[in-house]
């Protein structure tokens, strides 16, 4: 059986062609990049050029539609998750090995994203470039916050099916529905007494 790849009509290479990835997007009106790598471009540090670039024309299109504030809780946000991830990483695994049993991995696994992020959220901030996407989207077309996460969230897993397993996508798509609804029900929450401790 034969795959079929299409590549773009526009190819850069060489030094100074990952200068070109946002002026190119911005021109055909693209609002989401899918970033495929191998171990060698991610070795000479590559890929985490592109991605970065990619997350701060993200930042770039939410402070332009979200402003300063934002701006600064997003970047508290995001140095303040990746000094946690970084400790995490320290310490022993917390949760048992939930490999044999993906639903429950799965479920498990969007109820901290969507807890987390909702939290982040819910203070003005973002965790990284996809969620300033997301709230971007939400602000400009009055969608539930939500729904924005997941229309960012299943583009990237429609993307994926060309080098993931359905089965992996399936639990993948468990995983952004419970999250993205637990965002949206941790930033609206407001409790019984109408005051928020948060």
């Amino acid at each position: 059986m034969a795959d079929r790849i299409v590549l773009n009509t526009i190819s850069y290479h060489g030094h100074g062609a990952i200068e070109n990835i946002v002026p190119e997007l911005t021109a055909r009106g693209y609002k989401k990049a899918f970033v495929c790598s191998d171990p060698d471009l991610i070795k000479f540090g590559v890929t985490g050029k592109i991605t970065a670039l990619l997350d701060a024309a993200s930042y770039a299109l939410a402070f332009k539609f979200l402003g300063w504030d934002f701006l600064l809780s997003a970047g508290i946000a995001s140095v303040s998750l990746a000094g946690f991830y970084r400790l995490w990483e320290c310490l022993p695994p917390m949760l048992p090995d939930l490999t044999p049993y993906p639903l429950a991995a799965a479920l498990l696994g969007g109820a901290f994203v969507g807890i987390g992020v909702g939290l982040i959220v819910r203070q003005g901030g973002s965790s990284g470039g996809d969620d300033a996407l997301a709230l971007v989207i939400h602000k400009l077309t009055g969608w539930k916050l939500s729904r924005a996460y997941l229309f960012t969230d299943l583009t990237v897993l429609l993307a994926s099916l060309s080098y993931i397993p359905v089965r992996r996508i399936a639990f993948s798509l468990v995983t952004v529905t419970v999250s993205s609804l637990l965002i949206d029900w941790v930033k609206e929450y407001t409790p019984k007494n109408g005051k928020t401790n948060v």
